[in-house]
């Protein structure tokens, strides 16, 4: 069945899950290489981190999908990845 809305929420989802693979990135990398596993995202931080705030802009015709804080302090999404959108 053809669920429109289905798509929007499972990006919300991952919105979380990329907060945590960006905030862990190196320990997990490290982790992943111990273990002889394959990484399975991007090999730049900083293309993952562009990808992540794509998901977070969500649909302009739908305001629910749109993250524009990340935390209390006002911490939009644009400012929390600056930091690895200019490393290289």
């Amino acid at each position: 069945a053809d669920q429109p809305e289905l798509k929007p929420r499972v990006r919300l989802g991952r919105v979380w899950l990329g907060y945590v693979w960006l905030s862990l990135w190196d320990r997990l990398r490290r982790e992943c290489q111990k273990a002889g596993a394959e990484w399975p995202l991007p090999e730049s931080r900083a293309d993952f981190a562009r990808e992540w705030l794509d998901w977070t802009r969500g649909e302009p015709d739908k305001p629910w999908t749109q993250i524009r804080l990340i935390r209390e302090r006002g911490t939009t999404p644009e400012q929390w990845v600056q930091r690895w959108l200019e490393s290289p």
